[in-house]
């Protein structure tokens, strides 16, 4: 599990005691028998009148659980258009206390549309698709739902990929570099990020004696930046063991993708690492030779909120 077994709510307010099952798609189907028929069917095809059905559900505005219906079977059949129309449809029609159950269905869908897009070779742009689907619940609820949504994607998708045998996973890695990227920039837990990272690389089988250097080994920066995260607050206060300030909480969605999404990309950029991330490492004060460590150590002030 990438989330800590003791957090029955985490901080950023996730209903972590409801494990990501099809129990939680039918907690939403509402004792419906002929809804959670047509939901059995999945991955199976739907027939034109049994859509045209679900549709008309969905259409009054009164059940979740058709659009839920009608996303995953777009999702199974590749067509991630209609599967997120039909994603963001459902949004209007639960409870925010449902949010949940609701996002945990997400995963598990756009993790299998993934895996069959990266399987076949298929161009996909995912993060482009959680991050619409994740606006949307910022703008329905109200809040901040990007980091939920996609360590609930992470968590999914781990699960998959640990079941699939070798062949399987080659095709794989570049998911989950890119849905860390993301995480690292919109995880507003500093505890969970941490165990994210660490059990990303456990998953991937990283082994630091076997890596390359800092600027070409994706997974060493990653595993540098847990590192550099865990000694961070130390290094910024002088202190043995200080408290973490909670106020980088008050992160909201909007202010991360405008201050730390570019960063994080360019901190990332394997290719043009140097030329990247110079613009901004300069405002920083800190020296260029040493960017390996201080940009990490200076987007951690930030995220941390230490600096501005």
């Amino acid at each position: 599990m990438i989330f800590p077994e003791d957090a029955d709510i985490c901080r950023c307010g996730f209903h972590r005691e409801r494990p990501v099952s099809d129990q939680l798609v039918k907690a939403l189907l509402n004792g419906d028998s002929r809804l959670e028929a047509l939901y059995d069917k999945l991955p199976g095809e739907l027939v034109a009148s049994e859509i045209g059905e679900i549709q008309s559900l969905e259409g009054s505005g009164s059940s979740a659980a058709a659009s839920i219906i009608l996303a995953a079977y777009y999702s199974r059949t590749l067509e991630d258009g209609k599967a997120l129309m039909r994603w963001k449809e459902g949004l209007k029609c639960i409870d925010k206390s449902d949010a949940d159950l609701y996002i945990s269905a997400f995963a598990k869908f756009v993790s299998i549309l993934i895996w069959e897009n990266e399987t076949k070779y298929l161009e996909f742009d995912y993060v482009a698709h959680i991050d619409k689907f994740s606006e949307e619940c910022d703008s329905v609820f109200g809040d901040s739902y990007k980091g939920v949504v996609y360590l609930s994607v992470l968590e999914v998708y781990s699960g998959m990929y640990a079941e699939a045998d070798q062949a399987d996973r080659a095709r794989h890695y570049s998911v989950f570099v890119d849905l860390l990227r993301r995480i690292c920039v919109y995880c507003r837990d500093y505890v969970i990020l941490s165990k994210t990272i660490n059990s990303v690389l456990d998953l991937l089988g990283f082994d630091p004696d076997e890596s390359k250097d800092f600027e070409d080994d994706i997974l060493l920066f990653f595993s540098v930046f847990l590192n550099r995260m865990s000694l961070q607050p130390i290094i910024s206060s002088g202190g043995d063991s200080p408290e973490i300030s909670g106020s980088f909480l008050d992160w909201t969605d909007s202010d991360m993708k405008e201050k730390l999404e570019k960063y994080m990309a360019a901190l990332t950029d394997r290719d043009n690492y140097r030329k990247s991330v110079e613009k901004f490492i300069k405002r920083s004060g800190y020296s260029l030779q040493d960017t390996s460590w201080a940009s990490i150590d200076n987007y951690l002030e930030i995220y941390l909120k230490i600096r501005k």
